[in-house]
């Protein structure tokens, strides 16, 4: 370098001095930058200089694989899965990515692939001669990398247990750049470089100048439905309000010709299809962003050759309504391919976690996010039966809208009603309608029992099999009903739903609500006629159980009503609770609804009609095997509703 200076300078040992210095932290480049510098400052080298020093390295950093490796450093050699090494080494020495994306199943390594990337942060940053200089902040301004989690002791045993120990064994961090070990609640470096733990809900982290950071396990960040935290009162979404502050506040301190210094990893084994790290993916492709890392990996696939013995099962991946399963045979895959399911090939080490839990496994083990955790309506596929049969009935959805404010011109079409004769409209009609606490979401439901049929069950206690008669349920009406904006849903404009179906001529029976705001419905309805009253869908299991033991009985019939069918894959059972719940960024008004209806037309007195008719159905048909018993009538409602009530439905 200095052969390309002037004779003055070259006699200037001071210079020189400087220049050797700032050169060793130089690339070819960037020495090329300098000589130009010192060549446009003639008379003013020595000032020129020092005031670049400020903003060099006092230090090259040296590569990642080195860093992880090498005992001056993590000294970490022969320690760390082949995959996540070669990853570490992509997302640093490449400098392109600003994120980082980190999901799938647990255990293959996303928390120590955190604490190094937040340890490597740190050491770039303690190369900086003067880092606040460097990025224009003002002397003495506290430096931060952040992990931020779903609560403190979480946030703190990533910083104080992962990272501190990596820094415990490492020569760089205890004789070069220790943190000051008196310090319990974050850690303390020269050159006012810190780390401080954080749980999500507190608001201070995002006014820190943060170089970069973890946010962990993002997807169990919480998700308030009409949140005052939300700018416009609706949806707050805790882990997008973090994320999005976060990287605003890194690119407004730190962001220099397009690229930062640090990088913000968000990280978190995979539950939901709508988390916070599956909309992110989507986000980075459907936008091409290629400065952001993405990472999904099995809990098998980042671990050595030879950890298992190279045998595998396959596994279906299922969708909305085809469960999950274990491919058993090549007709099965074939029929799996046909209706465009993903299968995957499993070790088989893990058959006995996927045979006992598969969904699960899918998420846990295969790191891939499931519609429920633990879904309460395992066999999918009756949803999709009842729906096919309510198809060949011709029946649609009776409103000129799939979701309704009530005051958005939207209207019922009678003519759609599949109930269409007399007789069949006057049979007992129950409507359930559940509103939402916040009173934003409200589903209604209106079914009727359009034939009985013979079901095979058994006695818990005793295993002994016997014979029940049981109700064929059809929905007449799905609806959900939703607010507009900044306003509640208008109790009085859903009675008047109720009021526009009896005067097509329905016979409503009863009519029920939950336990939110009811009581002035009740009366009014009960005043006019319309036996009316409370029944919780969440209090115990009953209406939930009659619903389910519908479809898996092959007794209930309904029409393709997204909204439902939606909420009805994604149910999930809670056992602490006993109770049927939704993920939490998802909702249950309309199957509330459903099984509130179920329920009733459960419970409704057999009439000598419709027992008369069943003559034909007295015997059941023989079972050939205990493997394969099933617990229903081998009957199809269609059949029976076409052949043994006499009418023209349509």
């Amino acid at each position: 370098m200095a052969e390309n200076l002037t004779d003055s300078i070259m006699s200037d040992n001071r210079i020189l001095k400087l220049m050797d210095e700032l050169g060793e932290s130089l690339t070819k480049e960037e020495r090329e930058l300098l000589i130009q510098v010192i060549k446009s400052n003639h008379g003013g080298e020595i000032d020129a200089l020092t005031d670049l020093m400020g903003y060099t390295y006092e230090r090259q950093p040296v590569p990642m694989r080195q860093f992880i490796e090498d005992e001056e450093y993590l000294g970490l050699k022969g320690q760390v899965y082949p995959v996540i090494l070669d990853d570490l080494e992509e997302l640093f020495d490449s400098t392109k990515y600003n994120e980082a994306v980190l999901t799938g199943g647990i255990g293959w390594g996303k928390s120590f692939f955190a604490e190094t990337a937040l340890t490597r942060m740190v050491y770039e940053a303690s190369c900086l001669r003067n880092p606040q200089r460097m990025f224009g902040l003002a002397d003495g301004s506290i430096i931060a990398f952040v992990n931020v989690s779903i609560n403190l002791q979480q946030a703190k045993n990533v910083v104080f247990t992962g990272i501190k120990n990596k820094m415990l064994n490492s020569k760089y961090f205890k004789n070069i750049f220790p943190y000051d070990s008196n310090l319990k609640t974050e850690m303390r470096f020269p050159k006012g470089i810190w780390i401080s733990p954080a749980a999500s809900s507190e608001g201070g982290v995002i006014g820190l100048n943060v170089f970069g950071g973890v946010l962990d396990e993002v997807n169990f960040m919480a998700i308030v439905s009409n949140s005052k935290q939300s700018s416009d009162g609706g949806t707050y979404d805790q882990a997008t309000q973090l994320h999005n502050a976060l990287i605003r506040r890194m690119k407004s301190r730190f962001m220099k010709q397009g690229k930062l210094p640090g990088i913000l990893l968000a990280i978190s084994s995979s539950r939901y299809p709508d988390d916070f790290t599956e909309r992110r993916i989507k986000e980075v492709t459907e936008n091409a962003e290629t400065d952001v890392f993405v990472r999904r990996y099995e809990q098998w696939a980042t671990k050595k050759k030879g950890t298992y013995s190279g045998v595998t099962f396959s596994v279906c991946l299922g969708d909305a309504l085809v469960r999950s399963h274990i491919v058993k045979t090549d007709e099965e895959r074939a029929e799996d391919k046909k209706k465009n399911l993903e299968v995957i090939e499993v070790p088989i080490e893990y058959k006995r976690d996927f045979v006992k839990d598969i969904d699960m496994a899918i998420r846990d083990i295969a790191g891939r996010p499931t519609l429920a955790i633990r879904p309460f309506i395992l066999q999918k596929e009756k949803l999709y039966q009842a729906i096919q049969w309510g198809r060949e009935l011709h029946m649609v959805h009776p409103f000129s809208k799939e979701v309704t404010t009530l005051r958005d011109g939207a209207v019922l079409i009678r003519e759609m009603f599949c109930t269409k004769s007399i007789e069949d409209i006057q049979k007992q009609h129950y409507i359930h309608i559940d509103l939402g606490l916040t009173g934003d979401g409200c589903g209604f439901c209106m079914g009727h029992v359009t034939a009985m049929k013979k079901v095979i069950r058994r006695d818990l206690k005793s295993n002994i099999e016997f014979t029940e008669t049981a109700p064929i349920i059809m929905t007449d009406l799905m609806l959900r009903i939703v607010a507009e904006p900044d306003k509640e849903i208008q109790i009085g404009d859903v009675r008047a739903l109720v009021y526009e179906l009896r005067s097509f001529g329905f016979f409503i029976k009863k009519v029920t609500f939950d336990q939110f705001q009811s009581s002035d419905s009740i009366q009014q309805l009960n005043n006019i006629g319309i036996e009316s009253e409370n029944l919780s869908v969440d209090s115990k299991l009953d209406a939930y159980n009659s619903f389910k033991d519908a479809l898996y009985e092959d007794r209930m019939i309904m029409y393709d009503y997204l909204p439902a069918v939606t909420e009805a894959v994604r149910l999930e059972k809670v056992e602490l609770k006993n109770k049927v719940d939704h993920p939490k960024s998802g909702s249950k008004d309309v199957t509330d609804a459903i099984a509130g209806m179920c329920y009733h037309c459960s419970m409704q007195e057999q009439s000598t009609t419709v027992a008369q008719s069943l003559g034909e159905l007295d015997e059941l048909p023989e079972q050939s095997s205990n493997e394969e018993k099933h617990n229903i009538y081998d009957f199809d409602p269609l059949e029976y509703y076409f052949n043994q009530i006499e009418k023209d439905i349509f």
